[in-house]
């Protein structure tokens, strides 16, 4: 996990044993790193900077628990840095303390972070349902790096989930087209909110030239449903039959599954 890795590297060792156990993660020895900041702490078990660079080692590990348990030991000796908290947050949001992360979220609300931990905290803080968090980091990712179309991409779909008018982030969907104009889910999603602001001929513009192996790639009948309609009401009946075939495939494996 890179992003992960992210953070143990921003991690400042404040030890010999916290450079040698960088050292041996930056060489992919990630469990003789883990086991010579344990030999750390036992002789010193109130060495806070350790007990952080543990904490993310693990996170970095997907060892959830013992990072989380690791990070908290951390923040009673020491004021947590940036890259810790975010695995923090995201340790308690993994374990549906989604209230706990939220708070550990706030701290870092007013921080000048990292462009490349941009995109990781915002994805946290959609995962927790923590959304207008997730969109105010998802427009700095967008604002420090506005040729990328994932990044615009995201604000887009943060502001989805906080509520937003589908007319205000057509616009933002527009750009992330003109970004990267063959990526066909982006177009897709530009006609469902286009459909919805009952402007067919922009719906439609938006997926008109869609290629069959596109839309059999596609895997949400109600969104195969939707183009079906939009390809019938512009008259171009194989595209339409294409999704119509496709939504039928689903409707019949489901209707198996539940048989």
């Amino acid at each position: 996990m890179s992003d992960a890795s992210n953070l143990v590297l921003l991690h400042v060792p404040q030890s010999e044993a916290e450079v040698t156990a960088r050292e041996m993660f930056q060489t992919g020895l990630n469990d003789d790193a883990t086991r010579i900041l344990k030999a750390q702490l036992r002789s010193a078990p109130d060495n806070g900077s350790c007990w952080e660079m543990l904490g993310v080692i693990l996170f970095s590990e997907y060892r959830i628990e013992e990072s989380v348990s690791a990070l908290e030991c951390a923040s009673t000796l020491i004021p947590l840095s940036t890259g810790a908290r975010i695995a923090l947050a995201n340790g308690y949001s993994e374990q549906g303390f989604h209230a706990t992360a939220e708070t550990v979220l706030d701290f870092l609300i007013g921080e000048e972070l990292p462009t490349e931990l941009l995109e990781t905290v915002s994805a946290i803080a959609t995962a927790n349902g923590s959304y207008f968090h997730a969109l105010k980091w998802s427009r700095e990712a967008a604002h420090r790096n506005p040729d990328c179309d994932h990044a615009v991409f995201n604000v887009a779909r943060n502001m989805r989930l906080c509520g937003y008018p589908s007319r205000f982030i057509m616009p933002v969907l527009q750009e992330t087209i003109r970004l990267a104009p063959d990526v066909h889910r982006y177009r897709i999603l530009f006609a469902q909110l286009a459909y919805h602001c009952e402007d067919m001929v922009s719906s439609y513009g938006a997926i008109a030239n869609l290629t069959i192996d596109a839309i059999e790639s596609t895997t949400l009948v109600d969104t195969l449903d939707l183009m079906s309609e939009l390809y019938e009401w512009a008259g171009d009946e194989i595209r339409a039959e294409a999704c119509r075939l496709r939504s039928l495939n689903f409707t019949v494996r489901e209707k198996k599954g539940k048989g």
